[in-house]
């Protein structure tokens, strides 16, 4: 019995010990952020969160357009014109209507257009990059990287 009164003090003296090893950690978790982005953003912003991970980049100009100037880092390629722009996007989006995407094109109006059409198609996150590649505070005003583009043959 003296025992008996032993181990129960200790495992009395233990119990928050042993509760808060086995306790699942309950510290907050950051959410992933998935506020609107503005409808147009500085080029350098778009560079920040490609380079980041955080949104994808897409240009949408042209393969000559991509050849003159050479493609910003990071970016993915799909000319706006393609009959399967939007079934592009959404591949590489792997189908997240809430995937961050900057669009860029040369000046920002071809970009708006692909911004504003998959916010039609139910996209949340989508932006504009404002100057686009050639424009004024542009992305080689603004001295970004540019990779050069290579048209890569049909598989």
């Amino acid at each position: 019995m003296k025992h008996l009164a032993a181990l129960t003090s200790i495992m009395i003296a233990l119990a928050p010990v042993l509760s808060a090893c086995g306790a699942p950690d309950t510290a907050p978790t950051e959410a992933p952020t998935t506020a609107p982005l503005a409808p147009n953003i500085p080029s350098t912003e778009a560079e920040a969160l490609a380079s980041s991970g955080e949104a994808l980049l897409i240009d949408v100009r042209t393969p000559a357009e991509w050849a003159e100037t050479g493609v910003p880092d990071g970016a993915a390629t799909i000319t706006l014109q393609d009959k399967d722009f939007a079934d592009r996007v959404e591949a590489l989006a792997k189908g997240d209507k809430n995937q961050p995407i900057v669009f860029i094109c040369r000046s920002g109006g071809r970009s708006a257009a692909a911004r504003d059409q998959l916010t039609e198609l139910g996209y949340t996150r989508v932006t504009s990059a404002n100057g686009g590649v050639e424009a004024p505070n542009g992305w080689i005003e603004n001295d970004l990287p540019l990779t050069p583009y290579s048209e890569k043959p049909a598989p």
